[in-house]
C-alpha cells in the first residue's frame, strides 16, 4: 500500500524507516555501545541493549522535542508542575534518553 491522503504521519515515516532499517539501527547502536564501553566504562554502568521498541521511543521523543521547545534538554523531564510535559517521562526516562545520546 502506498502513501495516500489518509496516511498518518507514522505510516509515512514507516515507509522510510522500514523494519529492516530499524533493525540496522538496533544492531549498530548495540554494537557501538559494546565497543565504546571498553573505553568509557563509567558511562555504561546502567546501559542495557536496545530493541526496536526503544529505538521508536527514542525517535518519538526526539521528534516531539521539535514541537515542544524547552531551553535545555534536561527540561523535557522536569517535574515542576508549571513546566512539566508528561509525554517525555511517560515514553522514556531522562537517563535512558541521555544514554542514547551519550550525555
Amino acid at each position: 500500500m502506498g502513501i495516500s491522503v489518509e496516511s498518518s504521519p507514522l505510516q509515512i515515516l514507516q515507509k522510510f524507516l522500514t523494519p529492516e532499517v530499524i533493525q540496522i539501527v538496533v544492531d549498530e547502536t548495540n554494537r557501538y555501545a559494546e565497543q565504546d564501553k571498553l573505553w568509557q566504562p563509567p558511562s555504561y554502568t546502567n546501559w542495557s541493549d536496545v530493541d526496536e521498541s526503544a529505538i521508536w521511543q527514542f525517535f518519538a521523543t526526539t521528534f516531539v522535542m521539535g514541537l515542544v521547545k524547552k531551553p535545555a534538554i534536561h527540561e523535557y523531564w522536569t517535574t515542576d508542575p508549571l513546566l512539566r510535559t508528561p509525554f517525555f517521562s511517560e515514553v522514556m526516562s531522562r537517563n535512558r534518553y541521555f544514554d542514547f545520546c551519550g550525555l
